[in-house]
């Protein structure tokens, strides 16, 4: 199962977070320097830079699992060799055949993976609809371990998740709502609305969900009523 989420990748509840990584032993940019700022301890982190040195290119297409302080996963998926930052440094085989390797792990163990939006496609060059339908094709089916996208940047999100982006509409209240649209009263519920009223101006029934603990400011939703 895949959920796509807006956010920060390392704050997520994943037990597993997966990226990828280069053969070189660096990781000088992006989600992976974060996760060696945030979650790596010099330890673990010289793991990762022994084994390039070991077997370089070698690693192509292999995960490797570090420990975090806190006990999560970090898996680095070898789905490039040098990054050059100059065209398609990403394997997409490779790349496929590292995360295989992750999806297999946390199905056996029941443990849930987190990868960031935009996977491989950053400054290695990977295009990301083609590795996006590679990530749903492995655990698109109800069988496979949660996974979830999470995209730093809310302009890729919303591009990506279309249906989900906010819009403001007027009502006959004057009240500033923030358009999300659900098919059934339960998806609203799930996401902490409630039924607030109906707007005969939108024909449709409006649901609110408070955003302090006072109740003063809230979030409205659009629930279809046909």
């Amino acid at each position: 199962m895949v959920k796509e989420v807006h956010g920060n990748l390392l704050m997520q509840p994943v037990d597993i977070i997966a990226h990828q990584t280069n053969c070189t032993g660096v990781m000088g940019a992006g989600i992976a320097l974060q996760i060696k700022k945030s979650l790596l301890t010099s330890e673990e982190y010289n793991k990762y830079v022994n084994i390039c040195k070991q077997r370089g290119a070698g690693l192509l297409g292999k995960t490797q699992l570090l420990k975090t302080p806190d006990g999560r996963i970090i898996a680095n998926c070898f789905g490039e060799n040098i990054p050059t930052g100059k065209g398609k440094d990403t394997d997409y085989d490779a790349l496929k055949h590292a995360v295989t390797i992750i999806r297999d792990y946390a199905k056996e163990r029941g443990l849930t993976v987190g990868v960031p939006g935009l996977m491989g496609c950053g400054l290695a060059g990977g295009d990301w609809h083609i590795v996006k339908d590679m990530l749903y094709k492995l655990f698109g089916t109800e069988d496979d371990p949660e996974l979830i996208i999470c995209y730093f940047d809310k302009d890729e999100f919303y591009k990506n998740n279309p249906d989900k982006k906010s819009k403001q509409l007027h009502t006959e209240r004057g009240l500033v709502c923030i358009e999300r649209t659900f098919k059934s009263k339960e998806e609203a519920s799930a996401e902490g609305y409630s039924y607030s009223f109906y707007s005969s101006k939108l024909d449709k029934a409006l649901f609110s969900k408070p955003l302090d603990d006072r109740g003063l400011y809230h979030s409205f939703a659009i629930v279809e009523t046909a």
